[in-house]
């Protein structure tokens, strides 16, 4: 009779799994434990960064349609709120650049709040911002003009703060919406002859901030 042969793989695999599982709780454990011994108060800082990707991917009438991608850098000052614990409140500038249509680019102030819903998982942070759209700017020489209306946002994230003494990094995903307005000219980039209209698009983005408090 045949000796079966044994084999270590199942096994090993099994507990590579394991390993990998204990090391992830692990982590989730020391982060939750590191916030509950991070309590943010007073003045925080926060600069960051947002690529991402447009949602309405229509050829603009009169305008150039490229990548639907966007970009945007800000930086906010704001403040933490104890009497509304959780509750924070900031104000900032943003430069924001669209690849669609390709000439249109933002940039204004904005009004953020950030809220952690649950005390017991102080990390997690919902936020939103309301922008006025203070004017734009044009990345080709095809003369259209653009006039900003409405940009908003809605994010949820995790902060990590203090992971370098003052300084901490906080990604979060969300979605964001502009309106705007535009003045095109009819046949050639050259001609007095312009139309307008209006139109709007939303977007997905990551948003990868470096916080200071």
């Amino acid at each position: 009779m045949k000796r079966k042969q044994y084999d270590p793989h199942p096994i090993a695999s099994l507990m590579s799994v394991r390993c990998v599982l204990l090391l992830v709780c692990a982590l989730i454990s020391g982060a939750l434990n590191a916030q509950g011994r991070y309590d943010r108060r007073g003045i925080w800082g926060e600069v960051g960064f947002e690529p991402g990707s447009v949602t309405n991917t229509a050829l603009y009438k009169g305008l150039h349609h490229g990548e639907d991608t966007f970009a945007s850098l800000y930086a906010t000052v704001g403040l933490h709120l104890p009497r509304l614990d959780g509750l924070q409140v900031g104000v900032g500038v943003y430069r924001m650049a669209y690849s669609n249509p390709e000439s249109l680019g933002l940039h204004g102030w904005h009004l953020e709040l950030k809220y952690r819903p649950l005390s017991s998982l102080r990390g997690l942070q919902l936020s939103t911002r309301l922008s006025t759209l203070t004017d734009s700017f044009g990345r080709n020489s095809s003369n259209e003009t653009f006039y900003p209306k409405f940009l908003g946002s809605l994010a949820v994230g995790w902060e990590l703060p203090h992971l370098l003494g003052r300084v901490g990094i906080a990604p979060s995903l969300g979605y964001s919406y502009t309106s705007f307005g535009y003045r095109y000219p009819v046949g050639h980039a050259d001609s007095s002859v312009y139309e307008r209209s209006s139109s709007s698009q939303g977007a997905f983005f990551l948003r990868i901030a470096i916080l200071f408090n």
